[in-house]
């Protein structure tokens, strides 16, 4: 039996290795601004790139270059009305792969920078395929345009996107051509940041009918492109001389629905933790609460992005001496910087 178990580790440790060998950390450098480039829209291709890094399974974005095994530098550069976005991969002093694409628009960052972002980390090696080939000085950028209808494509470590025709492709030996996928559009602004709101809402079970001033706070997490997590802190009071209150304190999930707008996603949240309210009478409830809403981010390829919130929120506990759960319902405005 000891034979046997010894055996089975093995083999499993063999066939899992090439998965771990795989795995790597990356950290992502300040984007190199040029030629007319803004700082914010260089904060936001670093913040696009650090979000495709940590999509990977398997990889991991590193946040000190110290630990990290390789090093991602991202570059944007303006070539008259079109946009040229290059990212390295580096270990030590070394350039070990770059991919590139050139965009028409730069709000194609968000489409274009994971799949840039991925070939730069993968290094693809392929068949070669024919091309049209024009001869252009030394050390040449390699740009392949396909239709704008076609995903991104990649040549000799490089990643071009939406052009219908055919421009200043220089292949080496060993060129490669591959198509690659479309990725899912991605939030261009930081991982984590923090959020603030205000808006009005109106009590159930306070003993009010009376509309109440809602503030709240927190932090929020982007895990992948399409979810987020949050911890998030509230409070509404009263607006009039009337003594009510809600108070709570949870932890939360935002998913974006399918959207075909990068700058603009509507969103459904939903949040569980400990609240306390009271009534006008001073009655108090206190207990696990729940909260969930609707909402729309605006400006997402920003770092300081835009929401809308419709949320309702309950805590799950009777108002003393009745039988009835207080909850809130109303509009939320936050900025997320």
């Amino acid at each position: 039996m000891r034979f046997i178990a010894f055996a089975l580790v093995s083999t499993l440790t063999v066939a899992l290795s090439p998965l771990a060998a795989d795995a790597a950390s990356f950290y992502v450098r300040d984007t190199h601004a040029q030629n007319g480039i803004s700082q914010q829209d260089a904060r936001t291709v670093t913040s696009l790139v650090r979000t495709a890094v940590s999509s990977r399974s398997g990889d991991e974005l590193a946040v000190d270059p110290n630990s990290a095994d390789y090093e991602l530098q991202p570059s944007l550069l303006m070539l008259g009305e079109s946009y040229l976005f290059t990212v390295e991969k580096i270990r030590g002093q070394q350039v070990l792969f770059a991919a590139q694409s050139k965009l028409e628009r730069i709000d194609q960052l968000d489409v274009a920078s994971r799949s840039t972002t991925t070939a730069a980390i993968e290094e693809p090696s392929l068949p070669k395929r024919p091309v049209v080939a024009q001869q252009i000085p030394s050390n040449p950028t390699y740009i392949y345009q396909v239709p704008a209808a076609q995903p991104p494509t990649v040549v000799s470590g490089t990643t071009q996107a939406v052009q219908p025709q055919v421009i200043n492709v220089a292949p080496a030996p060993g060129t490669a051509v591959i198509q690659s996928q479309t990725p899912s559009l991605l939030p261009g602004r930081k991982m984590g940041y923090w959020t603030v709101g205000f808006g009005p809402f109106v009590p159930r079970k306070l003993g009010s009918d009376k509309a109440m001033y809602g503030v709240s706070a927190g932090r929020v997490w982007d895990v992948n492109p399409r979810a987020s997590v949050k911890i998030i802190g509230e409070g509404t009071f009263s607006s009039g001389s009337e003594g009510a209150r809600f108070f709570d304190v949870a932890a939360g999930a935002n998913y974006f629905l399918s959207q075909s707008n990068a700058e603009t996603a509507p969103y459904v949240t939903a949040d569980f933790g400990y609240g306390i309210a009271d009534d006008v009478a001073d009655r108090s409830a206190e207990g696990f609460s729940f909260g969930t809403g609707f909402g729309i981010q605006f400006f997402r390829t920003t770092e300081t992005t835009l929401d809308v919130l419709l949320r309702y929120a309950v805590i799950l506990d009777d108002v003393e001496g009745t039988s009835s759960n207080p909850s809130i319902f109303g509009a939320r405005l936050a900025v997320n910087f």
